[in-house]
């Protein structure tokens, strides 16, 4: 019965080899991943896993992770993996560089893809500055070739990305309809943004900084809103002399002309080596 027990692990120890939560464990027992002991003579925890069927399982998921754009459990979060160096070099990963190059986007760009959870790194000392990183070769083509991210790239080299999200963030039209008519010359926050080509939140800078006023209003119950109360409202002839004002004109050129001559930079710079095509199979 003691070699038998011997094969056993503690829960709170198998929760820490595969990064779960001891209630986490429970639940994938109960969908038949792996056996469960309950001994009625622990207190607290008396839960025991077979060593080898949790080892078998981490083995699966590191498995699964190199073929997914993120994490089978923590999807939208950073997940590093430990690899030496020379491992990675031998199993063909890409450094950051490179993997940089093939989405054509900075170094820093493919970090936060990491910490987003779209990328799975893999380090010899795993979060620690200064250890190199590596990529899975498939899992950065996948991403390279992901539908989604080849349209809101097409969208942001056309210009016209901030009107691509703000047709996907659109929530006010919905309720505009429920709720009594404003009084005239009165905005909301998202009509006056449109208006000034600008997100929400530089609105909210402009009016922190005094170049705008706003006042809260409340005209009535905004039926089918998540949310009810008072919100920010603008005078429309305020925003308009606002938009026909030299200087914020002046200043939305220098910006716009900065915008173009970026996006011109990076597309004529970022360009993939035919070594690396030639590392890449394609």
């Amino acid at each position: 019965m003691v070699e038998e027990l011997s094969e056993w692990i503690h829960v709170m120890e198998a929760a820490r080899r595969l990064g779960l939560q001891t209630h986490s464990m429970k639940a994938l027992a109960e969908r038949q991943k792996f056996k469960q002991l309950r001994r009625w003579d622990v207190a607290g925890h008396p839960y025991f896993y077979l060593w080898h069927e949790i080892e078998a399982y981490e083995a699966a998921l590191r498995h699964r992770a190199r073929y997914r754009r993120s994490h089978p459990i923590y999807a939208g979060q950073p997940y590093v993996e430990k690899m030496s160096e020379a491992d990675a070099r031998s199993c063909g990963f890409l450094t950051v560089l490179e993997a940089a190059a093939v989405l054509q986007v900075s170094g820093v760009r493919v970090g936060a893809l990491v910490k987003s959870g779209k990328l799975v790194g893999y380090q010899n000392l795993p979060g620690q500055k200064g250890s190199k990183m590596f990529l899975s070769k498939t899992q950065v083509r996948n991403l390279a070739n992901d539908r989604e991210r080849l349209e809101q790239r097409r969208n942001w080299e056309k210009g016209d990305w901030s009107e691509y999200r703000r047709r996907q963030v659109r929530t006010e039209v919905r309720c505009r309809s429920h709720h009594p008519p404003m009084p005239p010359g009165v905005i909301t926050a998202l009509e006056a943004s449109e208006v000034l080509g600008i997100s929400c939140q530089s609105l909210v800078l402009l009016r922190k900084k005094g170049r705008i006023s706003g006042f809260h209003a409340y005209f009535g119950k905004r039926e089918g809103c998540r949310r009810e109360g008072k919100r920010w409202y603008y005078s429309e002839k305020e925003i308009w002399e606002l938009l026909e004002h030299e200087g914020y004109q002046e200043k939305r050129d220098r910006i716009d002309e900065a915008m173009k001559a970026r996006l011109k930079v990076s597309v004529k710079t970022v360009q993939v080596s035919p070594i690396l095509m030639e590392k890449m199979d394609w």
